[in-house]
């Protein structure tokens, strides 16, 4: 098969777009690209296929599993031949996949799983360790009983189940107290309404862990407007999360490397194409970064 070098972009403004996608190519179909995390993920991928020369082609679900059908419809009557996949849902996404598996496209999963679902491989961080760690920060730096908040992101995908078990972990080890949870839907504006509803409620908080960095960016504001301040710990280790860790709103984020696992998934897929075997799971490694 001839690789050429082309990266592309393609966003559905309705459910009645269509899509045309080309056969011969790697497509990478994303969850959204309104968040950083995701945005980097697509960076780090057309960085590799120019590296590589692979034709990838990117779409954009907007967080709508009904977009999501839509390209996976597309892409399997272009036949395409790897699908680097972030799904929108963890369980709404199989039966989409599924039929992917039907018609023998390979498939890679980026940062969260599909359930009921047959993958190449599975490119992604250890969500559960990162719970962890984000908890035992807290306990280190307030000790144990701690009274304590969460934030969570979009129900049922596998970042938000496996980021909340770890979490538990380290709830029940350091004999915290969980006040509130609520979700936050891994967007900023989510996060602020979470965290604001939550203090107003249970001012005894005393930290709050938010399943990203952009949630954990809207529990600062929140929290400055209520004239509180929580130690928050965030997820991803975004740019902008780096920085508000540098000026001290932002106690710690646990950092993620999203262009790795964009990379990582273009150059395992060109390995499935030259007919090459790739490792079943796949883990990026996490750091924690505070002031």
């Amino acid at each position: 098969m001839k690789l050429v070098v082309r990266a592309s972009v393609l966003m559905l403004l309705s459910l009645c777009s269509s899509v045309t996608v080309a056969a011969e190519q790697v497509v990478l179909l994303l969850s959204t690209l309104d968040n950083p995390f995701f945005i980097a993920m697509k960076q780090g991928a057309e960085r590799k296929a120019v590296e590589l020369g692979v034709e990838l082609q990117v779409l954009n679900s907007n967080d709508d599993p009904a977009q999501e059908r839509q390209h996976i419809d597309s892409i399997i009557a272009a036949k395409a031949n790897v699908v680097l996949f972030n799904p929108t849902d963890s369980y709404l996404s199989a039966q989409s996949v599924q039929r992917l598996n039907a018609a023998a496209i390979p498939l890679i999963t980026l940062d969260r799983h599909v359930e009921r679902a047959t993958v190449a491989s599975h490119i992604a961080s250890d969500n559960v360790s990162g719970g962890m760690l984000a908890g035992n920060f807290i306990a280190k730096a307030l000790g144990a009983k701690t009274v304590v908040a969460q934030i969570e992101g979009n129900a049922d995908t596998s970042a938000t189940i496996e980021r909340g078990e770890g979490f538990a972990l380290a709830v029940r080890t350091n004999q915290f107290l969980l006040k509130a949870s609520q979700q936050g839907d891994f967007d900023r504006h989510g996060g602020y309404l979470a965290t604001q509803k939550m203090l107003l409620e249970n001012p005894s908080i005393e930290a709050i862990f938010a399943h990203n960095d952009e949630m954990a960016l809207g529990a600062i504001e929140a929290s400055r407007q209520l004239g509180r301040a929580p130690l928050i710990v965030g997820f991803d280790g975004s740019k902008a999360a780096l920085q508000a860790v540098k000026q001290g709103g932002l106690a710690a984020t646990i950092a993620q490397r999203p262009k790795m696992i964009g990379s990582m998934g273009v150059a395992s897929a060109v390995r499935l194409l030259q007919g090459k075997l790739v490792a079943l799971h796949q883990p990026v490694p996490l750091q924690l970064i505070s002031q």
